[in-house]
């Protein structure tokens, strides 16, 4: 009967120890499940954190992109605009320079013309003179009146010769300088 006692006392004990070691792998197992789980948690956590990083970055990159782009193409614009800017201004240049040539060109034949109608008018005073010095006294004084009137008329074409002169040297440096500045 004690021995008995004895073996149910140790029954008892060895289903308590095992009840604890069941206890204790549930606990573990537990333990291992929250553990499992939160490792799976923070493995998610892991990964949204990289995706909006690499979101982010992805972002970010785009729009630096689109900066660049957007910095070339008003680059590109500046140059376009200096280079028509140029060639508008290369237009007005040539075209004045046509002007000024045209206008020197003019005055030039205006001159000649002007020179050719004084020579004229010289040799027929010439002619008129050696009329004059044949004929009477009289008549060379009435004459005189005229060949005066005339070389005054002479001195006045001679003014505006030279006045033409003045102003074609005017063009010119007119020119000189207009090819400076767009030289410069």
């Amino acid at each position: 009967n004690k021995q008995q006692s004895i073996q149910a006392k140790e029954t008892e004990k060895q289903q308590a120890i095992q009840a604890k070691e069941i206890e204790k792998q549930q606990a573990i197992r537990a333990m291992e499940s929250i553990i499992h789980a939160k490792e799976i948690e923070k493995r998610e956590d892991m990964l949204k954190l990289e995706e909006v990083t690499q979101k982010m970055g992805t972002e970010k990159r785009q729009i630096i992109q689109q900066k660049e782009k957007e910095k070339q193409l008003a680059i590109q614009a500046k140059e376009t605009e200096v280079q028509r800017a140029l060639e508008a201004m290369e237009i007005e240049k040539q075209q004045a320079l046509k002007e000024m040539q045209a206008e020197k060109d003019q005055a030039i034949k205006t001159m000649e013309a002007e020179k050719k109608q004084a020579i004229k008018s010289m040799e027929a005073l010439v002619q008129l003179k050696e009329k004059q010095i044949e004929g009477k006294s009289l008549e060379m004084e009435t004459k005189q009146g005229q060949i005066d009137s005339k070389q005054q008329e002479i001195s006045l074409r001679s003014t505006q010769l030279e006045e033409k002169v003045a102003s074609i040297r005017k063009i010119k440096e007119q020119t000189r300088r207009l090819q400076s500045y767009i030289l410069s």
